[in-house]
């Protein structure tokens, strides 16, 4: 599947290291056939309708409220896993950010990377995708779990 960078200066939670806004961040999206996307860029597949497409949903945007989608990033000082947050209004990139997988982080966001299996599992210790399908309360469940204590800001302890 072909497949697009987003890119923007993250801050590691982990070892604190500012990456440079390039592909090395590993802040892959199917959005898009191919190139770099930074804040201020627009593409025609940035809809709620294509992303809703790619990611799994976690709510349905109001009217006019800008997107948020959370995918995964790799540090590349540290090698560790972590989540930004990417917001769109209308179809141009409005702001790039390095979250963490939290409340409010995930009760605002309306998709996410399907990456957050290992996060849910362990969170949860259910699977995200039992039988190949989505969980169906997975967002309830893990916004539960995560209220419970169980707090990452990592998407993986370390692919390092």
């Amino acid at each position: 599947m072909p497949s697009a960078y987003f890119v923007a200066a993250l801050k590691c939670p982990a070892c604190g290291t500012t990456s440079p806004a390039d592909e090395s961040t590993e802040l892959v999206t199917p959005l898009a056939d191919s190139g770099f996307w930074t804040v201020g860029e627009s593409d025609p597949d940035f809809t709620w309708r294509a992303i809703r497409v790619h990611y799994p949903v976690l709510r349905e945007p109001a009217a006019g409220e800008p997107i948020q989608l959370l995918a995964t990033w790799t540090c590349p000082a540290c090698g560790s896993v972590g989540w930004a947050r990417i917001t769109f209004e209308d179809t141009v990139i409005s702001a790039i950010a390095a979250v963490p997988l939290d409340v409010p982080t995930v009760s605002a966001a309306h998709a996410i990377d399907e990456d957050v299996a290992q996060s849910y599992e362990r969170l949860t210790g259910e699977q995200l995708f039992p039988g190949g399908d989505i969980h169906i309360e997975f967002r309830a469940r893990l916004l539960a779990a995560l209220t419970q204590g169980g707090v990452s800001g990592h998407a993986a302890s370390s692919s390092a």
